[in-house]
């Protein structure tokens, strides 16, 4: 989890800097472009990369790791939360 959460934080990171050249620059076209951009391709890539997590999790969790029923849906309860809460960071370092 921490691991994914640094590859959001670098992402972000990467493209503060190309916004804060851009706006150096006072090339306001291009970094109304480029926002578009990343915070299209970042928010569908969160969304798509969350929707299949969530639907692997219940297959993983009970064949994979031959866990009980009430495991499982501590679990599948556990990283809902964290999904949702990857997706507020990484809304939180975009703006």
């Amino acid at each position: 989890m921490n691991l994914f959460i640094f590859i959001l934080n670098g992402g972000c990171n990467r493209i503060a800097i190309i916004f804060a050249e851009l706006y150096g620059q006072k090339n306001y076209e291009k970094l109304r472009k480029e926002s578009f951009l990343s915070l299209s391709a970042g928010g569908g890539f969160t969304i798509v990369l969350s929707i299949i997590s969530l639907l692997v999790l219940y297959p993983v969790l009970v064949l994979g790791l031959h866990m009980g029923t009430a495991g499982t849906a501590l679990a599948t309860a556990n990283s809902q939360v964290l999904t949702v809460n990857c997706v507020c960071i990484f809304r939180v370092q975009q703006l």
